[in-house]
């Protein structure tokens, strides 16, 4: 799912393809900056390119005395217990994925 403002440049680079101009032409015409449509184009790429946020793999390990839990992403490590508020480790494991 895109967020709101990825959905936004989103639109633009359609706009962008099918205007027919280059990505500098359409910044130009359109008072945007050309480095930020291209970073968007490549973010958008990248993302498309990655699998779906649900399919990502988060290896979570049970820790003596149960019930904590450690959530490794790559080289982080989150400790969980029944006091973590998952609305928060949701976002942060879906800002390190």
């Amino acid at each position: 799912m895109l967020t709101p403002a990825a959905q936004r440049w989103s639109s633009i680079l359609e706009e962008v393809a099918d205007s027919g101009l280059s990505v500098r032409e359409f910044a130009r015409k359109h008072g945007l900056n050309a480095s930020t449509l291209s970073w968007w184009r490549w973010k958008l790429t990248q993302d498309a390119d990655e699998t779906e946020e649900d399919d990502r793999f988060v290896e979570a390990v049970a820790l003596a005395p149960a019930p904590s839990l450690c959530v490794r992403l790559g080289r982080v490590t989150i400790d969980v217990d029944d006091d973590t508020d998952l609305f928060l480790l949701r976002r942060v494991v879906g800002a390190l994925s």
